[in-house]
């Protein structure tokens, strides 16, 4: 038996190197010839059930106890055909980070090194169409890192992040296509089809919240928390609160909009209208005709982090709620400080109450950032060779192989 299983080894490799020779002089119609994934896949599996057979004729007996008492031959053999065509399917797919990606950088936070990228997203990386890299968990997925401890760090930083970051993607591509679709409507607060459509996104993607009338209010300073700024929206309609006390008690037992939050701030671009070359302003045309050429182009985005709640400022008024902001983009600072001297000049008019209509701050309550913030941040700036109980780590990754196989 082990002579035929040398046999059959042999004529393997004998196979494979002539279905390459006739790549290369004639063409067929068999598919092992013409398509690359197909041979790969079919030269997997072969190879897999060769050692199988090797492993079964070394330790034919032991095999035999451990089959019988695990599981039925037929579904084991089913799931594991599974698993193949999931390998061979990520190496097909397989694009990796950065500049070894075969188009380059999907964005500007797109690095090979974990600690290059920004565990707050950037704007690119929200609106980027191009899916992210997430490296499988697998133990002979594809990698570009060879050193385990590093594709240890890598794989659950990138999904890890990846798990905070898609609700937020989700939400904030659908609230802007629905904001796209009504951008030519004289009010947003008195437009019923919008209001209807903001809440069938709302129930679809559970935890988005949408606050609008945004305004800079105030910029405050302290040595812990830095620059941060109060920012006056107009607070949610709560139902059965009469008075301010009712507001606060609502706001203390709220989990909107906590400490360590993060939020995204969408203000609408004022110069934008002559992207858009085909735009009017005729409201009876088609709600597709936009000042902007693509969607993103509708808004300016910031994201920031809640650095200070306080619910006697929340719920003080019925119209109007204060929270401070610390945001991550220095661009904003020109916009805020010159809204900010405004309201205090007299001589000066404030935001058009029809300018900050079509601001809207925009929280996803699924998502804390403060629950992943330092997991993330230790996985950035654990060194790979010096990573406790790596040993262990190890031997972990070795029996998933084992157990793979």
């Amino acid at each position: 038996m082990h002579k035929i299983a040398h046999d059959l080894q042999e004529l393997e490799v004998t196979y494979k190197q002539s279905i390459q020779q006739q790549q290369q002089f004639t063409i067929l119609t068999d598919p092992l010839i013409n398509n690359l994934e197909t041979r790969d896949y079919f030269f997997t599996i072969l190879e897999k059930e060769m050692e199988g057979m090797i492993r079964m004729l070394n330790n034919g007996r032991i095999n035999n106890l451990i089959d019988k008492q695990n599981s039925n031959p037929n579904t084991k053999t089913s799931l594991r055909y599974g698993e193949l065509a999931k390998a061979v399917d990520m190496k097909r797919s397989y694009d990796p980070p950065g500049e070894l990606s075969k188009d380059g950088k999907r964005h500007d936070n797109d690095f090979v090194e974990i600690s290059e990228i920004s565990i707050i997203p950037t704007v690119e990386e929200i609106l980027c169409e191009h899916a992210p890299f997430l490296p499988s968990s697998l133990p002979d997925a594809p990698h570009f890192s060879s050193d385990g401890s590093a594709k240890l760090l890598d794989t659950q930083f990138r999904l890890l992040r990846e798990d905070m970051l898609n609700p937020i993607r989700d939400n904030i591509s659908n609230l802007i296509t629905v904001l796209s679709r009504h951008w030519n409507s004289s009010s947003f607060n008195n437009n019923k089809e919008f209001s209807k459509e903001l809440k069938r996104i709302q129930n679809e993607y559970g935890g988005l919240q949408i606050y609008n009338n945004i305004e800079f209010f105030d910029i405050t300073c302290d040595s812990r928390r830095g620059f941060a700024y109060t920012l006056r929206f107009s607070p949610p309609k709560i139902r059965g609160a009469r008075n301010e006390r009712d507001r606060m008690a609502y706001w203390k037992k709220s989990k909107r909009l906590l400490n360590g939050s993060l939020i995204t701030l969408l203000l609408p671009n004022s110069d934008s209208k002559r992207k858009n070359p085909n735009f009017t302003n005729d409201n009876n045309n088609s709600s597709n005709n936009t000042p902007f050429k693509n969607n993103s182009d509708m808004f300016s985005v910031y994201f920031g982090v809640v650095v200070l709640r306080n619910e006697e400022f929340l719920g003080k008024n019925a119209d109007s709620a204060y929270i401070n902001v610390s945001f991550n983009d220095s661009s904003i600072y020109p916009i805020a400080l010159n809204e900010i001297l405004k309201s205090h000049n007299k001589n000066n008019n404030m935001t058009t109450e029809q300018s900050i209509e079509k601001r809207f701050l925009v929280e996803s309550t699924g998502v804390y950032l403060e629950s992943y913030y330092h997991i993330l941040k230790t996985l950035q700036t654990t060194d790979p060779s010096s990573l406790p109980f790596e040993k262990y780590f190890f031997l972990i990754f070795i029996f998933q192989v084992i157990n793979y196989l």
